[in-house]
């Protein structure tokens, strides 16, 4: 309450006034619950710090200004100073490193994942040749063998997309509760990034067995 007197120990006989309440605001980071906090006037209160703001463009003007009369009052002590923006940083440093090496990892990942689909594609339609030409000879289109390929190898990233999804639901949930305050997580990313592997698997397997699909019969059943 306003004009009210708050005291801080038993030897403060003199107390504080109350001159202002603001909001409530963040000054410790999202991962901690927004605390009480009291604000005193420099003059009214021995602290450690004083926090001045800078206008701006004169940054090198100010901080020459601060520490000359540093030196003027603590010749013996260095001048120890930091700017908000930077400490706020810090808060999510780490965050934002472990967001990195995650984003290079799921890249090195997805190459590898696209490049072991490839390569699995192309050993098993090298390993249906016979099938792809016996299916010709008895009449079937180009466009049938390849949606035959290509729904096999969609069952199977489909089916790693349902084992995949808890996983990640139960890492990302772990990790979001690190935060105080954060965000629930959404199926739509889960969706996306399953359309997003299906499609990758679609056209991989498209490149090779349309291909296959063209080749001559006699030569594919010949094929050893």
């Amino acid at each position: 309450p306003l004009n009210k007197r708050l005291y801080f120990g038993q030897q403060d006989s003199v107390g504080t006034g109350i001159i202002g309440v603001v909001k409530d605001f963040h000054f410790a980071g999202m991962h901690q619950n927004i605390e009480p906090v009291v604000i005193f006037p420099l003059n009214s209160s021995p602290g450690n710090l004083l926090a001045a703001r800078i206008q701006p463009g004169r940054i090198p003007e100010a901080m020459e200004i601060a520490q000359a009369a540093w030196r003027d009052v603590y010749p013996d002590y260095p001048f120890n100073y930091s700017f908000l923006d930077e400490e706020f940083a810090d808060l999510y440093r780490r965050d934002l490193n472990t967001g990195k090496i995650v984003n290079i990892f799921s890249a090195l990942a997805i190459l590898i994942a696209c490049l072991g689909l490839f390569g699995l594609a192309s050993h098993s339609i090298t390993q249906r040749f016979k099938e792809i030409g016996v299916r010709k000879v008895m009449g079937a289109s180009a466009g049938s063998i390849v949606r035959l390929l290509v729904l096999d190898f969609v069952r199977w990233v489909a089916l790693a997309n349902l084992f995949a999804w808890p996983l990640i639901w139960f890492g990302a949930s772990k990790w979001l509760e690190s935060f105080a305050y954060r965000i629930d997580i959404a199926p739509l990313p889960f969706l996306i990034a399953s359309l997003a592997a299906l499609a990758v698997a679609i056209i991989t397997v498209i490149s090779q067995s349309w291909r296959a699909a063209l080749i001559n019969p006699a030569r594919a059943l010949r094929y050893e």
